[in-house]
């Protein structure tokens, strides 16, 4: 069985929430249940939202045949918090600004010399034409 723990604005609003799944070849799967840490086992779906968001607790889905066997799984959110990493904005320190302005006024003053001077050249053409 497989399941994982996600996260997602467009769906329960942000929150977290587990997709699982499994395959029976024989008997099929009659259907699923999700344990969170201590609470009581309940008759679940994919997606399922988690009620506990702290991500604090171990997380069990069992998956149960139509001939009664079942198959559980167990996750423990901590891992998923560890690998969590809220990457910090990158902040353009004053002096970058700086020197990111000096070089864009120089490219425009050198392109407006550059243009100036191709004017006067063609200017001076047709004077000796």
């Amino acid at each position: 069985m497989k399941f994982k723990i996600q996260r997602d604005p467009a769906i329960f609003d942000g929150k977290y929430f587990i997709v699982f799944y499994t395959t029976d070849k024989e008997t099929g799967v009659d259907y699923y249940m999700v344990k969170e840490g201590e609470r009581e086992w309940k008759i679940a779906k994919s997606p399922y939202l988690l009620e506990n968001q702290n991500l604090d607790e171990e997380i069990k889905v069992k998956a149960v045949d139509r001939a009664g066997n079942e198959t559980i799984a167990t996750f423990y959110p901590e891992k998923i918090k560890e690998k969590e990493t809220v990457r910090p904005k990158k902040e353009l320190h004053p002096k970058k600004i700086i020197q990111i302005s000096i070089v864009l006024i120089l490219i425009i003053v050198s392109v407006i010399v550059t243009a100036f001077l191709i004017r006067k050249k063609l200017q001076v053409r047709k004077k000796e034409t």
